[in-house]
């Protein structure tokens, strides 16, 4: 199974669940980052709009589930390297990366590990 596969695989699992949106951010770094640890990893809430431009990398989404009703969407981007410019509320709730990085406020820049 490829990495692509691995991660549609990842994402379908833990579509809709249940837990705290920084719950499911924090949850999902660590496993990517023992997963993947050659590779950044960067969850955002699609709520807020959001620049992306990843270079060797995949992008999947996920629905989690919020109470009473509904869900929150988050896309995940494993990659190599690349910029990545959140509109919008930040926090946990929102969003979570980890890697090689270097961060302006809104706009976080990755590098290869």
């Amino acid at each position: 199974m490829d990495f692509l596969d691995q991660c549609k695989e990842w994402a379908s699992s833990n579509n809709e669940v249940s837990e705290k949106r920084e719950e499911f951010v924090h949850r999902t770094i660590q496993h990517f980052e023992a997963a993947k640890p050659d590779y950044n990893v960067m969850v955002l809430n699609n709520k807020w709009e959001h620049n992306v431009d990843i270079q060797d990398g995949v992008q999947i989404h996920v629905e989690i589930k919020k109470k009473p009703q509904g869900t929150h969407g988050f896309d995940v981007y494993v990659f190599k390297s690349g910029v990545i410019t959140r509109h919008g509320d930040g926090g946990w709730d929102n969003w979570g990366f980890s890697g090689n990085f270097e961060q302006d406020d809104t706009t976080v820049k990755f590098s290869e590990k």
